[in-house]
Parts: C-alpha cells; sequence; structure tokens
C-alpha cells in the first residue's frame, strides 16, 4: 500500500481545519482594522496590516491605532493568535506535502530490499488490463511476483492489496529489471500493449537471464518471429486469442464451456494440470505409472521435450523420456498424489 496517500488522506482534515482557521483569522484582522481605523482605511491596507502583524515582519503601523487603546489590544490579540495558527498550518502543510513523501520513500525502501533477496519468483512487466489478470492469477494462488511499471500508470493502484511488491520504471532498462532481481526469478511475463517495448524488455531480460522463462505479449502478429528471436520462450497474442474465443463461442459454444468449467479449478471441479517426468520414470512406458491408482485422471497429452512434438492421447506403451511433459486432467485430490510420484 502507498504510505503516501494513506499519510495524505489523514492528514488532509487537519489541513482543512488550519486552513479554515488561518482564513477565519484573515477575515477576522481585516475587519477588526478596519473597524478601529474608523473606516478611514482601504480594506487592502486592513488585510496588510493583518498580514504583517500575524507573521511579524515588524513593519510600522499602516492603520493608526494610537488613540485607540482597544484596537491596541486586538493588535496584540491577533498577533499572539496569528503566531499559533500561522506555526500549526505550516507545519500541517509540510507534513501532508512532504512527509507522506519520506514516509513512502522508506516504506518503498524497504520493499526494494526484500525484492532483491527474492528468489524463484515472477515478474509481471505492463500493469494494464492483461498484467493486472496475471497479477491476480498469481495472487490468488499464493505465487510471489513483483510488478514493474510506470509511476504515471501505476499510481492509481497502489492500495491494491494484490501489489505487494513493485518497482516503478521502465522495464526495457537493465538497472530497472535487476531491482526486480531478475537474476533470480524463473519467469517473467512482458504485458505491456507495446511490442517495441516488450521485444526490447526480452532481449534485456535474456541477456541478464538465460534460464528466465519469457512468456511475451504481441498485439501485431508480424512481430510474433522477431519476439521469438529476441528470447521469447513463448508469445501470446490477446487479440488473435480473444477472436478464436469469441468464433468457438458463437459455433461451438460447448467447448467453450468445457474449457471454461476446467479452468476454473473449484473444489469440486477437476483441473488441468502439468508434470514434468523425472529420473525415476525415465524410459519407462506410461503404463508404469499405474494410472489405474487413479481413476479421475485422464491423459490428454505427452509433449517430447527433444523434438518438442505434442503427443495428444498417447498409448499406454508409450515411452516416457526424463524431462517430458505430461499434461492431463485431474482432481485436486489426485493431483497431489501423482505430483509426487511423477516428480519424486
Amino acid at each position: 500500500m502507498n504510505i503516501a496517500v494513506s499519510v495524505k488522506a489523514k492528514d488532509a482534515n487537519r489541513l482543512a481545519k488550519s486552513l479554515w482557521w488561518f482564513f477565519l483569522l484573515l477575515l477576522t484582522g481585516t475587519s477588526g482594522y478596519y473597524y478601529f481605523g474608523e473606516g478611514k482605511y482601504a480594506l487592502i491596507d486592513c488585510l496588510y496590516m493583518t498580514v504583517i502583524t500575524i507573521t511579524t515582519i515588524g513593519y510600522g503601523e499602516i492603520v493608526d491605532l494610537s488613540k485607540s487603546p482597544t484596537g491596541r489590544v486586538f493588535n496584540i490579540m491577533v498577533a499572539f493568535s496569528g503566531m499559533g495558527i500561522l506555526t500549526y498550518t505550516l507545519s500541517t502543510l509540510t507534513a501532508y506535502v512532504i512527509e507522506g513523501d519520506l514516509k513512502n520513500e522508506f516504506v518503498r525502501g524497504k520493499m526494494e530490499k526484500k525484492i532483491k533477496q527474492l528468489k524463484g519468483h515472477y515478474i509481471v512487466c505492463g500493469y494494464g488490463r492483461v498484467g493486472r489478470k496475471i497479477s491476480r492469477e498469481l495472487s490468488s494462488k499464493n505465487i510471489t511476483f513483483v510488478v514493474i511499471e510506470l509511476e504515471e500508470k501505476i499510481k492509481g493502484y497502489f492500495g491494491d492489496p494484490i501489489l505487494k511488491y513493485y518497482i516503478m520504471g521502465d522495464a526495457t532498462e537493465e538497472i530497472v529489471l535487476e531491482k526486480a532481481s531478475i537474476k533470480t526469478a524463473i519467469g517473467i511475463f512482458v504485458a505491456t500493449g507495446d511490442d517495441n517495448k516488450n521485444l526490447v524488455t526480452t532481449l534485456t531480460a535474456k541477456l541478464l537471464n538465460t534460464s528466465v522463462k519469457v512468456i511475451s505479449r504481441c498485439e501485431e502478429t508480424i512481430h510474433l518471429n522477431k519476439m521469438l528471436r529476441a528470447g521469447a520462450d513463448s508469445v501470446i497474442s490477446p487479440a488473435h486469442i480473444g477472436g478464436l474465443r469469441m468464433l468457438t463461442e458463437m459455433i461451438k459454444p460447448h467447448i467453450n464451456s468445457f474449457i471454461d468449467h476446467i479452468f476454473k479449478q473449484t473444489d469440486d471441479q477437476h483441473i488441468i494440470e502439468s508434470f514434468e517426468v523425472k529420473d525415476r520414470f525415465d524410459n519407462k512406458k506410461l503404463s508404469d505409472i499405474k494410472l489405474y491408482n487413479f481413476p479421475e485422471t485422464i491423459v490428454l497429452a505427452l509433449k517430447k521435450m527433444d523434438t518438442g512434438n505434442i503427443i495428444f492421447n498417447p498409448g499406454r506403451d508409450m515411452l516416457m523420456k526424463k524431462g517430458d511433459i505430461l499434461i492431463v486432467i485431474t482432481s485436486l485430490d489426485e493431483q497431489t498424489e501423482l505430483g509426487r510420484i511423477l516428480q519424486s
């Protein structure tokens, strides 16, 4: 949460009250000097007399009160009241304008120190519609991530509880990515709406950490190959996917309903999950997993990492290699046990 926002909200009422008292003092002083001056002095002179009195500037009397003892008493009251109210107003204004920013910088500094200690986290570049959706999903799964966005675009979301870690800056710059601990991150979502920025960010991220997985957003499909050549492990076009989704919804709505059902991942539903084949099942057949012990699990595909081919509905005699990816639909209960067996 942005401390500057909370501090200023807290001090706003106090500042408004102090300004009101200061305005009331000016009004009272101006009216009083006009009265004790018997209307001989212009209102601007009476206001000037009020200002030099409460600020203790020490100029000579603009309004002659030498023949009015009551006026002198009024002058003393204005002087003492003015000193107190003016001091209070200036201190409140200082706290409102400066103190919030100082506290914000202090808290931000502590946050950036924590970010430097992160390992195995994700980075989300861009906090627009796509970036916020990614962040919400990561947050719902309790996955640690750091958001990178320009100050003018992210400051409106400082109160968002999802925004636990963030770096204000341009993700195309090495120093900004380093502040987000790019060298210890395992994945980075390059999700701005600018293909040029996404291209440069992808390239920069791979230069700083060759092992980090980069998923890049691409608005124009003509840039897709460029992003892949820049080092992106995968390139996603929201417009392309959105168009296909709309078409499927119109022509084959039941397919979309099925996909929505799978990806909601509520407690009483099945989910799509992937498991990497480890040493235990290297050069073993799919039947060796003994899937008959998992009646709620359906094997959708096997991705061969040596060729990149995806084999849909693989037979039980399919040979698996270490590093292959098994994609299944399974229940939440069987997911844990299957993961323990496959990745032990």
